[in-house]
């Protein structure tokens, strides 16, 4: 019975990946509604474009540009799924930002719409990087080392794919004080982190070529102290940014994978901005709408400690003020190469110059 269970599963997916999903991303191309900006926007290999599929993330997209713009992204491909507060207001207010609007229902059509957006807008033989909105990127010594020349590292050594690890911020608030507000600086207010339960297992997925075994799949870290102490489950690991070059295979399965990369010697951090004033409410219609990952399984387990404990304080014992992205290679958190090291250094000082 285990077999043939396991062969169902694996003939459900393979069908959801290879016939369903394709057409899918065919309805989502015929309903794609253009709001604003340019459509084709040429960019070159060292260069990168930002693509996020969003809604309702009015309390986020102001960081959001704000933070790629600094780092120095060439544009921003933003599909809102019929957002209903000022998130498509606020981004167009920006230059470098393309509006589309797909009014698709979420559960159904999350994975499509996120890959329209890869096949309509990153090109062959370049980078692209899939974010949530509530997701800001940054690698190390990036204060050093400019985007253009860690992605020319990056190519000149043949990887198509970085690992990211989501790192949870929170304040250092009780949840019900914590109120948020469209012109928030997230990353100034919430500067707290956890890493004490981050669970480390071997990466698993075997079509991708790793350069060491030092390089693992996480998961946990401070959600599952707060709301699954008990199990392995709160993936952390993502592979945001890619190269296509022919072969890798973007957003495999879901949205925190690749297939056949060859992954990079250096990963990067997603800090992930969950625990905003609104975190309960996002919670409790998620659970409604059960549009996430199992039914939204996560968010169930959010709600029952929400509600056990509804002024539950994140900060712990273990957590740590956020003061600059170098403490998290001291501590393990992310994993640089001495190759990657050795390059950064002898670089930093032609970008400074």
């Amino acid at each position: 019975m285990g077999i043939w269970r396991k062969s169902w599963d694996r003939l459900q997916k393979a069908w959801a990946i290879y016939v369903l999903r394709p057409l899918q991303i065919f309805t989502v191309s015929r309903v794609v509604e253009h709001v604003s900006g340019p459509l084709d926007v040429p960019y070159a290999a060292d260069e990168l474009i930002v693509l996020c599929l969003a809604r309702d993330g009015e309390l986020y997209v102001n960081s959001f540009i704000q933070h790629y713009a600094r780092l120095g992204v060439k544009h921003i491909f933003l599909l809102d799924n019929g957002s209903i507060d000022r998130t498509v207001e606020l981004a167009h207010q920006y230059p470098g930002v393309t509006i589309l609007r797909a009014r698709l229902p979420f559960r159904r059509y999350k994975m499509a719409m996120r890959h329209y957006l890869v096949r309509r807008f990153a090109q062959p033989q370049r980078w692209a990087l899939y974010v949530d909105i509530d997701e800001l990127l940054d690698y190390p010594f990036s204060q050093q080392v400019s985007l253009g020349a860690w992605l020319g590292y990056l190519r000149e050594r043949g990887y198509t794919a970085v690992i990211a690890y989501m790192l949870d911020m929170f304040s250092d608030k009780p949840l019900t004080e914590v109120v948020s507000d469209v012109d928030d600086d997230l990353m100034a207010l919430y500067r707290c982190y956890d890493i004490s339960d981050v669970v480390r297992m071997d990466y698993y997925f075997p079509r991708n070529h790793l350069p060491t075994d030092a390089l693992k799949a996480y998961f946990g870290g401070i959600r599952r102290t707060l709301f699954a102490p008990d199990e392995i489950r709160f993936v952390l690991t993502k592979h945001p940014l890619f190269f296509l070059d022919g072969k890798l295979k973007p957003l495999f399965v879901d949205e925190h994978f690749v297939r056949d990369a060859r992954i990079a010697d250096v990963t990067a951090v997603l800090f992930h901005y969950k625990f905003l004033g609104d975190f309960a409410a996002r919670t409790v219609r998620a659970v409604q709408e059960e549009n996430y990952h199992t039914h939204s399984e996560d968010y169930k387990k959010y709600l029952q400690v929400i509600n056990q404990s509804p002024d539950m304080r994140i900060k712990r014992e273990t957590s740590r003020e956020f003061q600059e992205l170098n403490e998290l290679i001291g501590n393990q958190f992310l994993y640089v190469s001495s190759a990657y090291e050795e390059w950064a250094s002898t670089n930093a000082s032609e970008v400074q110059s």
